[in-house]
């Protein structure tokens, strides 16, 4: 209904551009990405013997995708600021920003790049680049550039999303990615073909 019908949206006060959106969740996020001497060796111990980076990012993926639970509570702030790495790696559950943020700051200890993305899911709507408001969006995943022109997107929540495959309804999205200077950037996020787009659930009872 989001795409087809009249409604008024207005931007907040102090968003006048995009760069204003990035610098705003860089203040709130970047803060929260800790690296901590036990983050830095969980990181260290499943990437031991990995051949290349593509492999570390995967096992960190893999890691908080099977062992942080999904669990999403949104109080005030909380909407928008994620917990802190530490604390998230301690309860072993939080919402999309912050598995994101647990998964980048798990990078950042092994010196590698990974960037929180806001992104508005599929049935969320399509975001409007001429109003500049974070509140287009309603979810956060994580993006690794493996080029300048590409990369890897990837969403912990869901937990059969596969490395590399994000799930439907984060498919040709525009996700604005925010790097660790605080700017922001609009990338579009694949399209999977009709192979990839299969969720497979086997009982063994």
């Amino acid at each position: 209904i989001k795409d087809i019908g009249a409604r008024i949206e207005i931007s907040p006060i102090g968003f006048n551009s995009w760069n204003d959106v990035s610098g705003w969740y860089h203040s709130l996020s970047e803060p929260q990405m800790i690296v901590d001497d036990e983050i830095r060796d969980l990181a260290i111990k499943l990437t031991a013997d990995a051949d290349d980076e593509l492999e570390k990012v995967k096992r960190l993926f893999e890691w908080v995708r099977d062992r942080v639970r999904y669990v999403a509570v949104s109080i005030g702030i909380g909407g928008f600021k994620p917990h802190s790495s530490d604390e998230i790696l301690l309860n072993r559950y939080g919402d999309c920003k912050d598995m994101t943020t647990l998964f980048c700051s798990m990078a950042k200890a092994l010196d590698i790049s990974v960037y929180p993305a806001l992104i508005s899911t599929q049935p969320s709507g399509v975001v409007d680049t001429s109003l500049v408001s974070p509140f287009q969006f309603n979810h956060a995943i994580a993006y690794y550039p493996v080029s300048k022109d590409s990369g890897l997107w990837l969403d912990a929540t869901k937990k059969g999303s596969p490395f590399g495959i994000v799930p439907w309804y984060n498919q040709n999205r525009l996700a604005f990615v925010i790097d660790e200077n605080g700017n922001g950037t609009f990338k579009r996020t694949p399209s999977h073909n009709e192979t990839e787009n299969i969720i497979a659930v086997e009982w063994i009872i």
